[in-house]
């Protein structure tokens, strides 16, 4: 068989990057559900910067993102109870509790901001140069759904959508989340858990149609190069 052949889609592949974006859902519980007890992420292992997984942030040309590198993972809380026909979780916080979500980290492209959208947003609701770096976060959004949680005894469930994550420069970004739970229900009228550990998650921002094209060329032009010096050998 003709190595040149197999090769050739090979390099393409790695170049272009060609593996659909699709949305995520990154589901929050706890360790337990005495006082004090850690919050995390019930699936993060497949989610983790360590991973493998990826999301890809695509270029919008028209739209409320314009000129952004934008995605969407829901971040979740999952149920304690079968709430609104919900499958309970045996690791989800405990009732009373109200889970959060903030960014405490961004690594990534010289000058790049990485941003949160809340839903109907038209404009960035919180963004952090690449560099950023905190022990907790500063500002966090709702992963508890406010309109069923936060009181004594409810559950901590929320599964809420029309959120975005954007870039403003192209390349590869890793974000540090980090749960917390905002309940006043807990031992003195504080939390009931304490913060998650830090979940990194590896963003990539791809180039514009344009970019891509002017890649795939120059691609093509390094292959077409060490097609002929093998040729020659």
């Amino acid at each position: 068989m003709n190595k040149q052949r197999i090769l050739l889609p090979a390099v393409l592949g790695a170049v272009l990057g060609t593996a659909a974006a699709q949305a995520q859902h990154i589901n929050a519980g706890a360790l337990g559900t005495n006082q004090g007890d850690q919050l995390y992420f019930e699936n993060g292992a497949s989610f983790v910067n360590t991973s493998g997984y990826t999301k890809t942030l695509t270029y919008a040309t028209t739209g409320t993102y314009v000129g952004y590198f934008q995605g969407s993972i829901t971040f979740t809380a999952a149920a304690r109870t079968a709430l609104s026909g919900e499958t309970p979780s045996p690791t989800a916080a405990a009732l009373g509790s109200f889970l959060e979500l903030g960014i405490v980290s961004v690594t990534g492209p010289d000058g790049g901001q990485f941003a949160f959208w809340d839903t109907g947003a038209t404009m960035p609701t919180f963004d952090y140069a690449s560099g950023y770096s905190a022990t907790n976060p500063t500002v966090t959004w709702d992963l508890s759904d406010p309109a069923t949680a936060g009181d004594p005894g409810e559950d901590p469930f929320g599964h809420l959508h029309g959120r975005r994550l954007t870039a403003t420069v192209p390349g590869s970004y890793t974000v540090g989340f980090k749960i917390v739970d905002t309940s006043v229900n807990g031992t003195g009228g504080g939390p009931i858990h304490s913060a998650s550990e830090t979940f990194l998650v590896n963003f990539t921002a791809v180039p514009e149609p344009e970019e891509y094209a002017a890649v795939a060329a120059a691609a093509l032009v390094g292959f077409a190069l060490w097609r002929r010096r093998a040729n020659r050998a």
